[in-house]
C-alpha cells in the first residue's frame, strides 16, 4: 500500500492506493477535525475480494491518526454501495451536507 500526504493551506489530503485501487482523505482541522472521504475506487477485476475494506480500514486509520473522531463520506452510485458502508458502521448524519444539501454518511472512529 503506498500513502502520500498533500498539505494544502485549509486541509491535508492522504492518498491511498494499491494495486486494487485507491480511496482520498480529506482532513479538515479545528478543534474538533474532522475526515472527508472521497473516491475510494476499487477497480472491477478486484471487485469482490477484500480490497475495498483494505482501503476504508487504511483511511479510517490514516485519519485517527490525524486526530479525526469521525470520518464522513457521501456515497453515489449504485444501491450495493450504500449497503456496504451501512455494513462498516457509517449511517446517514443531517449534521453533515453536501454543497447541493445532500446528507452525508458518517462513523465515529
Amino acid at each position: 500500500m503506498t500513502i502520500y500526504t498533500h498539505k494544502w493551506k485549509a486541509h491535508d489530503t492522504i492518498y491511498i492506493q494499491n494495486p486494487a485501487g485507491s480511496v482520498k482523505v480529506c482532513v479538515w482541522p479545528g478543534t474538533e477535525p474532522v475526515a472527508y472521504l472521497y473516491d475510494l475506487i476499487v477497480f472491477p477485476p478486484y471487485r469482490w475480494n477484500g480490497f475495498g475494506d483494505k482501503l476504508l480500514n487504511e483511511a479510517i486509520k490514516q485519519a485517527k491518526e490525524a486526530g479525526c473522531a469521525v470520518i464522513v463520506l457521501w456515497p453515489e452510485c449504485e444501491p450495493w454501495v450504500e449497503d456496504w458502508y451501512q455494513r462498516k458502521g457509517f449511517a446517514p448524519n443531517e449534521f453533515y451536507k453536501g454543497f447541493a444539501g445532500e446528507i452525508g454518511w458518517a462513523k465515529k472512529i
